[in-house]
């Protein structure tokens, strides 16, 4: 039996129920290895089964770094074929969460880098803790990446400000353009990620499957296809029972009951 602590927990709190809560747990700095990266793939993959979850809240340990990336130590030991094969789980493990099957929230307790930040713009919303820092800073450590997934959670001058320098912007910078929800103290980051997320776990959990997908296919359409899409979506969705439930709860003035 190992005593090295697991460095990805996934726990389900008693107390906030269908609701997962995924924490990188490599302190101080929470640097992904590449095992690391594939836990997080087959996790994701794996929610596409579990229906008993309903959302999930993606979190780092301690109070000062969400994740600081890929782990650099391990990087410089690549060769070409290495890092081919590197790249392909990264790559894996980013789509498992880009799709998700469930809402993903982002409890960003510190700063994200790197990978650390391509993990935060897979998430639907992000809640961050004052203080953290974002940045795609790849160029500073020999290596490029992460901004295409960056592009996609913040704006592209910011983007491209972030990748070409390497520096870093605070949470309040990404609160004012609409990338980051809120920004909070450190110590009430998790509790309000997981006040949103009891909010979602108490939808229509079929629906919210289907919002999830059609928001994440549709994003890549041009606006009448991604709305054609969601409309097929919509007419698939008002035929279940639980659409109907949520309709007559609505209208009866009580709360919903899903199965």
């Amino acid at each position: 039996m190992s005593d090295q602590p697991q460095q990805l927990l996934a726990e389900m709190p008693q107390d906030h129920p269908h609701v997962l809560v995924v924490t990188i747990n490599r302190p101080p700095a929470n640097p992904l290895n590449l095992a690391m990266f594939a836990q997080l793939r087959d996790l994701f993959r794996s929610l596409e089964q579990n229906r008993d979850i309903r959302a999930v809240v993606l979190t780092g340990s301690g109070e000062r770094i969400f994740c600081a990336g890929a782990d650099v130590k391990e990087i410089n030991e690549r060769t070409v074929e290495s890092s081919f094969d590197r790249s392909v789980i990264y790559r894996a493990c980013f789509e498992a969460l880009r799709h998700s099957p469930v809402p993903l929230i982002g409890a960003i307790n510190g700063s994200a880098l790197g990978a650390g930040m391509v993990l935060a713009s897979c998430c639907d919303f992000v809640i961050a803790a004052e203080g953290a820092r974002f940045g795609v800073p790849e160029i500073n450590v020999g290596t490029l990446g992460g901004t295409r997934h960056a592009g996609s959670f913040i704006p592209d001058k910011m983007m491209r400000y972030m990748a070409l320098t390497g520096e870093t912007v605070s949470a309040d910078d990404l609160h004012r353009v609409g990338s980051v929800l809120k920004v909070l103290p450190v110590a009430e980051v998790l509790s309000e990620a997981l006040r949103c997320a009891d909010g979602i776990a108490k939808k229509a959990p079929k629906m919210l499957r289907m919002m999830r997908e059609a928001i994440t296919l549709s994003a890549a359409m041009p606006v009448d296809e991604g709305y054609r899409l969601e409309q097929l979506f919509t007419n698939i969705a008002v035929a279940l029972p639980e659409s109907k439930e949520a309709s007559q709860a609505f209208l009866e003035k009580r709360e919903p009951k899903f199965d």
